[in-house]
Formats: structure tokens, C-alpha cells, sequence
């Protein structure tokens, strides 16, 4: 009886250890800044959005407030109708077109601090229902709205650098947990013979576009003419960036930029210099290094003076952007279309409950969270 009795308690015990053992593993690791105490969670606004549940499709929407210079975001469920949720909660406070990016399951949004001008961040575990953040981690002013792509397993931001005497220059920096960054990196392209100096300089204050595409890293900018460029990389390593094939595109802007891959395309959202017309142009691959071959641009069929965001989720591709139109008001608004189509269809748009946007006095950055 007392053997039977000690074997009954060594397999009770084994099954409580196995089972506590199952709970460690669920829980996840704590990153370099959870312990601080900057959190915030957002509850369902009166419109009645819950928030994403599971298996539901999700994007995510980021700009910055028209009076508080908080950074805002929205959700769809289907890129073709958005709610406003609300602001991160955290006391964020930009001046530029925030941006945003997705690395496993976490969302992470990078924006230009107000007054300061430096690199701040804060993160979302749960789609955007409660953030943390609003730290300063990259301890230096940027001369832009950052833009941020997810290659090979790091997050790579790009701003236009700050410094007295290099304001053009493309500047970059890398994380494999989008807290901690390395850098600062700075492309050395391949010398051609209209750039013998392999030199890349921008037009200040614009937002870039990195896009992957096909296993390849694309930057798109403006250049210091307002010329839109391209510059790609395999490895992301500093100097071994190259100009491909058609790097000009043939357009020119005064806004910032942004870019994303069909899959078989790279398309760029932009406003046309001189119109204030939203366009998008598409190209497709033509060699294995960087060539493009770029279509006619498209009239989204909408006007904007700040930068315009563009996502996809392989079968609907999105544009958000600041009404800039002759009746404008500064509403985030928006429009959609079916791949491989180009006919674009407007993303409705109320003044209050469901489909609501607020007003934003900067660009809009957008993304699809990938489950």
C-alpha cells in the first residue's frame, strides 16, 4: 500500500511539473525596455471596434494628430474600410509622417520626436489594443519622418541624416529585436557613369520608401533635385548597395514617399510635384540586380500634399493619404483597388462612428499585419 501510495504521488507530481513546465513556455521574453512603466491600453471606441480578433485580417493605419501632434492610428479588417481607434496613449508627441513595421508578431511604430527631432518608438503586442513606449532609442535627431521595412529577420529604418554637413545624406540603422539599433550606416553605391562619385544625396525633410521585393531590398527617395530614385541591396551591408537598371522612375515630388510588393510588382504612392495628384507607379524585376522596368504612372484620383501611404495584402492594395484636394479639409482619406486591377474605388469616409478618420497635418503611413 505505502508503494502504491508514493507511486500516486511521483506521477502527481510529475504532471504538475509538466504542466508548469507548459506554462513557461507560453510566456514571452520580456524585451530590453518592458520593465518600464510607459504603457497605455486602448479600449473600444463608441463606434463599436473591438479590435482584431483571432483570424481576423488586420491593418493598421498611423498618423500624426492636426492639433496634438500625437501619433493616431486606424483599423480595418479588409484594407478597404478604416476606423480611427484613437491616439497610442503614451504621450507621443511628432512633427513628421510616423511609420510602422511588424517583426513576428509585434508592431512597432518609429516617429520623429516634436521638439527634439530624435528617433522614438513604441510597440504593440495585440495589434495595436494597448502600447509601450515612447523611448528615445537612437539618441540623435533625424532630419525626417523615419521609414522602416522588415529583411531578413531586422527592422532597418532610414531618415535623412541631421548633420550640419552631410543634411543629404541617406542614413540607416539595424535591429533584430526593434529595440536595440546598430549603426549608424550610411549606402555606398557602385560608381556609374552619370554618378562616377557612387554619391546619394536626397531633398531634405522627405520621407524614403524601403520595399522587399523578390528577397531584395529596395530604397526608393528623392533626390536633391526631387527626382524619385532607387538604389537596392542583398545583404543590407553598407557598402554593397547598387543603382540598377532604371533607377530613375521619371517622376518628381516634393513629399515623402512609400512603396510596397504585390508579389510581382513594387508600386510607389506619390503626389506629382507641380499637381499635388496622388499617383501610383508599378514596376516589375528585370535582372537579378536591382533592374526595373517601370509602367505608367496611375491617378489614384486624389489630391495630397504630404506623403501617402501605400499596403497590400496580395489581392487588395490600399492608399491612405491627407485630403489635399481643392475642397480639402485635412481628413485622412483614402482609396483601394482589387489585383491585379488598377481601378481605384474611395475607401468610405464619415464624420463620426465607423469609417471615421480624423484630421492629420502630415503624411500617413500604412501596413498589413501579417498573421
Amino acid at each position: 500500500m505505502r508503494t502504491l501510495t508514493f507511486f500516486t504521488g511521483l506521477l502527481l507530481f510529475m504532471l504538475i511539473l509538466c504542466s508548469c513546465q507548459s506554462e513557461l513556455e507560453n510566456i514571452k521574453p520580456l524585451s530590453p525596455a518592458d520593465h518600464s512603466p510607459s504603457s497605455a491600453r486602448i479600449g473600444p471606441k463608441d463606434d463599436g471596434d473591438p479590435g482584431p480578433t483571432e483570424n481576423q485580417e488586420s491593418w493598421l493605419a498611423f498618423y500624426r494628430g492636426f492639433n496634438s501632434n500625437k501619433v493616431f492610428f486606424a483599423r480595418s479588417s479588409n484594407g478597404q474600410q478604416f476606423s480611427e481607434v484613437g491616439s497610442l496613449g503614451l504621450g507621443e508627441q511628432t512633427d513628421r509622417t510616423p511609420t510602422c513595421v511588424q517583426l513576428g508578431d509585434r508592431i512597432f511604430s518609429y516617429y520623429r520626436g516634436n521638439t527634439s527631432h530624435k528617433f522614438f518608438m513604441a510597440f504593440s503586442d495585440d495589434e495595436g489594443d494597448s502600447w509601450t513606449g515612447n523611448w528615445n532609442v537612437i539618441n540623435q535627431q533625424i532630419g525626417a519622418g523615419p521609414a522602416a521595412v522588415e529583411y531578413n529577420g531586422e527592422i532597418f529604418v532610414f531618415f535623412p541624416n541631421n548633420g550640419s554637413t552631410t543634411a543629404r545624406t541617406i542614413e540607416y540603422w539595424r535591429s533584430s529585436n526593434g529595440f536595440m539599433f546598430t549603426g549608424p550606416f550610411f549606402p555606398e553605391v557602385q560608381p556609374t557613369t552619370n554618378n562616377p562619385d557612387g554619391d546619394v544625396q536626397l531633398a531634405r525633410n522627405v520621407e524614403m520608401a524601403p520595399v522587399v521585393h523578390n528577397g531584395r531590398l529596395y530604397l526608393i527617395y528623392v533626390d536633391e533635385g526631387r527626382d524619385i530614385r532607387v538604389i537596392s541591396t542583398m545583404t543590407g551591408n553598407q557598402t554593397e548597395w547598387i543603382i540598377g537598371i532604371n533607377d530613375l522612375l521619371s517622376e518628381s515630388t516634393k513629399d515623402g514617399i512609400s512603396a510596397t510588393s504585390t508579389g510581382s510588382e513594387i508600386v510607389v504612392a506619390f503626389t506629382g510635384r507641380n499637381t499635388n495628384k496622388v499617383y501610383t507607379k508599378r514596376a516589375t524585376a528585370i535582372n537579378s540586380s536591382g533592374g526595373l522596368n517601370w509602367n505608367t504612372r496611375t491617378h489614384v484620383g486624389a489630391y495630397s500634399n504630404e506623403r501617402p501611404g501605400i499596403a497590400t495584402n496580395q489581392s487588395v492594395m490600399s492608399v491612405l493619404y491627407k485630403d489635399g484636394g481643392s475642397s480639402g479639409n485635412g481628413h485622412v482619406q483614402g482609396d483601394f483597388t482589387n489585383l491585379p486591377g488598377n481601378t481605384w474605388n474611395p475607401i468610405p469616409w464619415s464624420s463620426s462612428g465607423p469609417n471615421y478618420f480624423g484630421y492629420t497635418s502630415s503624411g500617413v503611413s500604412l501596413m498589413h499585419v501579417e498573421p
